[in-house]
């Protein structure tokens, strides 16, 4: 399964994807204070209150408009992940061009949807 977390200054969204199939869709406050293994401890609680084993959870990819949550959240991952969750970001190759006088300004949420929107896409994808 594919973990994707959507970090916004109101609410985190994590969704489980297997395949173009949305499974599961948790929600839960944003808390610019906690720390990566906080995280880590809600998103395996949440995985456990749905039945879902971390070992089945085979990447992730993070998009996140709080700077200060963006490296605390990619090393929440289920510990099991070999590998971090891929930031979505300036500098991910996405094969659309970011026209903005200074492209790291612009939101990550605003491109994954941007190339959602262009690609034609609209389940999970492969970056």
């Amino acid at each position: 399964m594919l973990l994707v977390i959507d970090v916004g200054n109101s609410n985190i969204v994590y969704g489980l994807f297997d395949g173009v199939a949305l499974k599961h869709q948790f929600r839960v406050e944003t808390g610019r204070s906690r720390t990566a293994d906080e995280y880590r401890v809600v998103l395996h609680q949440l995985l456990s209150m749905h039945g879902v084993a971390p070992e089945q959870i085979t990447a992730a990819a993070l998009a996140s408009v709080v700077p200060s949550l963006t490296e605390p959240m990619a090393e929440s991952r289920p510990a099991r992940l070999r590998h971090r969750a891929l930031v979505i970001g300036p500098g991910v190759r996405t094969g659309m061009a970011i026209l903005y006088e200074n492209p790291r300004e612009v939101g990550a949420d605003r491109i994954v949807n941007a190339w959602r929107r262009t690609s034609g896409r609209r389940g999970p994808y492969r970056l």
